[in-house]
């Protein structure tokens, strides 16, 4: 007698169909959330990785906006210009709190385009440039300072809240609610820790080396958007997807087939 294979997962869904099906009242998706959170994640690492190939001589690179200066000012400049772009089309939800959603979102655009306009002070003389003013550098602060209060503002206000009388949330909406909540605890440790350094060093007269706790406030950022964007679910659609077609490798290619064919 026959085996009988499992049954055949598409391997090619169509790209909606990877993402958690959207909320009625949901004007954006869940996809529009896991790329602002991936984005803002992803900085960090790519600003490291990006200098180990076009390494950096001209002094210290004390913070995630000194690498304007580098030779990874393209990840730097393109990752905030296109969270400005997310931001600007990010919708929220269609409740009492979508005001509060677009406006939040186009501050937190405004400002990304603010710290990648107004660069902040070069971490070497020789890189400094002709039009820098220390109005540019303080116009940089502000703007970042404010994008950072608006990541704050989504996780600890808009994405807790809920229609729902607090008593009847699921079990995964209270545990979501922790998690935003810790992530926004976080982004204002972060933000105020920076915030001293900065005091200190300009008081001593040195340069401020602050990059993990600016990439700590971004990694908290991410994680909430990445939890309000179901992001666990995708990743694991994709798993449970993978490890069938490991198995079922003929499945795979008959399925990539058809679906190539239609």
């Amino acid at each position: 007698m026959a085996k009988n294979n499992p049954p055949n997962p598409d391997p090619l869904p169509k790209f909606r169909d990877w993402f958690p099906k959207k909320k009625h009242d949901d004007d954006s998706s869940y996809f529009h959330r896991l790329t602002i959170g991936a984005l803002g994640g992803a900085l960090p690492f790519l600003l490291l990785g990006i200098v180990k190939f076009r390494p950096f001589e001209g002094g210290s690179l004390g913070s995630l906006s000194a690498y304007y200066y580098s030779g990874a000012v393209a990840a730097f400049a393109g990752v905030l210009f296109a969270l400005s772009v997310y931001f600007f089309t990010y919708q929220g939800y269609k409740n009492e709190r979508k005001v509060w959603d677009r406006v939040t979102a186009i501050i937190a655009g405004l400002a990304a385009i603010g710290v990648a306009f107004f660069p902040t002070e070069a971490p070497a003389a020789s890189l400094k440039p002709s039009w820098w003013t220390e109005e540019t550098g303080w116009s940089h602060l502000l703007s970042a300072g404010i994008l950072f209060l608006s990541f704050a503002f989504f996780a600890l206000v808009l994405f807790p809240w809920s229609k729902a009388p607090r008593g009847s949330f699921s079990k995964g909406k209270s545990y979501r609610n922790i998690l935003y909540r810790i992530c926004g605890g976080a982004i204002l440790f972060f933000m105020a820790w920076d915030g001293y350094r900065l005091c200190v060093a300009q008081q001593s007269h040195i340069q401020a080396d602050v990059f993990w706790q600016e990439s700590g406030a971004l990694w908290a950022f991410s994680l909430s958007w990445l939890v309000k964007a179901h992001a666990e679910e995708t990743l694991l659609g994709a798993l449970d997807r993978g490890k069938h077609y490991v198995v079922h490798p003929v499945q795979f290619l008959g399925a990539v087939k058809k679906t190539l064919l239609e």
